[in-house]
C-alpha cells in the first residue's frame, strides 16, 4: 500500500526521480501479487503519468491485472478499468488486456463510460471497424447498469441529452444557422440546464475567432465540444474563408465524453459542416499531441477552451510547450470566473509573461452568462504577438 501511495503522490507532483522510481519498480515487481485492483491500477498509473520506463513492473503489472481483471470490471470501482487502459496504452503495454476490455464493451458489459471513450479514441485513430460499431452502441442507448453498486443505469445520466436530441429531431430545413436557434430555444425554455457559450460570450468568441487571418494550412482548436453548440457556430464563422473543401478540418474540437462526442457530431452533421469540423475523442493529454502532428508546428491560429477551468493553465502551457500556438494566435477561455480558473488568471498575469516575454497581451471581458441574465462571469481573450 505505501508503494503504491508514494507511486501516486510522485506522479501527481510530476516528480521524476529515477533512482526512487526504479526501487519503487523493483518491490512492486516482487510484491504484485500482494496488491488489490486499486493498488495495482495506482501504480500502473503512475508510471505511466510521469512516464517512466518499467517494463518488468508493467509485465508483472500486467499479469497481475488479467488474474484479477474480473474485479476490476465487475466489483472494485469502476474508474480503475479506464485508469488501467490508459496505462497499459500510454506504456506500449501488452495487447491482451485491451483486447479483453474490448470484447467486454462491444457486449455490453462495462459500467464506466470513459472507458467507452478510450476504446472509441483507440479504435477510431487506427481506423478500425470496431469504432462504428461501437460508436453504434453508444447511440443505441443500451449502456449497462452498475449492478454490483446498485446504482442508476449510466445511460441515466443521459437522459437530458435524450430529450436535447428528440428536440432537434423537429428542426426544419436543417442549416448552422437553424441548429444554433434550435439549441438556444432548447436552453432558454425546457433545457434549462443546457450551458452552452451563446449570448453575448458568442458575440465575443466570435470577434476574437474573426480578428484571426486563416492561412490554408492553419486550423483551429476547441476544448470541450459538449454538445456541439460552439463548434457548429465556429465552423460556420470560417466556413467562407476556406478556399476549397480539400484543405482539410479547420476546426477540432475535444471531448472526452463518448456520448457528448455523439451527440456533438450529430448537431455538425445536422448543420453540414462535417467536412470543416471533426470532434476527436479522448483526454487532451492524448488528443492534444496528436493534433500538433496531424497539423503541425504553429497551425493552431485560434483556441477554445471551455473544458474544466480548474486545467486551463496546465492546458495553456501544454500547447505553448508543443509550439502548436502561431503567430498572431488568439486563445479564449470561457467560465473564468464561474465555475472560475483562479490558476489560469494567475498564470496569464505572473507567469505566462516571463514564459513568452512581451509576446502575450491578455485581456477580461465581463459578462451575464447565457441563459442567466442575473450572473456575471468572464471570458480571457490572449492574444500572441
Amino acid at each position: 500500500m505505501h508503494l503504491t501511495t508514494l507511486s501516486w503522490a510522485l506522479a501527481t507532483l510530476l516528480l521524476r526521480d529515477a533512482p526512487l522510481l526504479d526501487s519503487i519498480a523493483s518491490q512492486s515487481s516482487l510484491r504484485i501479487d500482494e496488491f488489490n485492483t486499486q493498488g495495482i491500477t495506482n501504480t500502473a498509473w503512475a508510471f505511466a503519468k510521469l512516464p517512466f520506463p518499467a517494463a518488468a513492473l508493467t509485465d508483472d503489472a500486467l499479469a497481475a491485472v488479467m488474474r484479477k481483471l474480473a474485479d476490476i470490471v465487475d466489483i472494485e470501482e469502476t474508474k480503475e478499468a479506464n485508469a488501467h487502459l490508459w496505462a497499459m496504452w500510454r506504456t506500449q503495454g501488452s495487447s491482451s488486456i485491451e483486447e479483453e476490455f474490448s470484447r467486454r464493451a462491444l457486449c455490453g458489459n462495462l459500467p464506466d463510460s470513459l472507458v467507452y471513450s478510450f476504446l472509441l479514441m483507440t479504435f477510431e485513430w487506427r481506423g478500425c471497424a470496431c469504432g462504428s460499431v461501437l460508436e453504434s452502441f453508444i447511440w443505441s442507448g443500451n449502456l449497462p447498469s452498475l449492478h454490483t453498486r446498485q446504482e442508476k443505469p449510466v445511460v441515466d445520466a443521459y437522459k437530458k441529452m435524450g430529450q436535447l436530441m428528440d428536440y432537434m429531431a423537429a428542426t426544419l430545413h436543417p442549416s448552422p444557422q437553424a441548429v444554433l436557434s434550435r439549441i438556444e430555444s432548447f436552453a432558454h425554455g425546457y433545457g434549462q440546464w443546457l450551458k452552452v457559450a451563446g449570448g453575448d460570450k458568442a458575440l465575443c468568441t466570435e470577434s476574437s475567432l474573426n480578428m484571426c487571418a486563416f492561412r490554408e494550412w492553419e486550423t483551429m482548436l476547441e476544448y470541450g465540444a459538449f454538445v456541439g453548440y460552439s463548434s457548429v457556430r465556429f465552423g460556420n464563422a470560417v466556413l467562407g474563408q476556406m478556399r476549397s473543401h480539400t484543405c482539410g478540418y479547420r476546426l477540432t474540437s475535444c471531448e472526452v465524453d463518448p456520448v457528448h462526442a455523439c451527440v456533438a457530431r450529430s448537431h455538425i452533421d445536422m448543420a453540414a459542416l462535417s467536412h470543416v469540423v471533426e470532434v476527436a475523442v479522448g483526454k487532451l493529454n492524448d488528443t492534444t499531441p496528436l493534433l500538433h502532428e496531424r497539423a503541425g508546428t504553429w497551425a493552431c491560429t485560434f483556441g477554445f477552451m471551455d473544458q474544466r477551468g480548474t486545467a486551463f493553465h496546465q492546458d495553456f502551457v501544454h500547447l505553448e510547450e508543443l509550439m502548436m500556438l502561431g503567430v498572431h494566435s488568439r486563445v479564449t477561455a470561457d467560465n473564468v470566473v464561474k465555475p472560475g480558473a483562479p490558476c489560469f488568471l494567475w498564470a496569464l498575469r505572473n507567469i505566462l509573461p516571463h514564459r513568452l516575454g512581451a509576446c502575450q497581451n491578455s485581456t477580461f471581458w465581463a459578462m451575464t452568462e447565457f441563459a442567466q441574465e442575473e450572473v456575471e462571469d468572464w471570458q480571457s481573450v490572449t492574444v500572441l504577438m
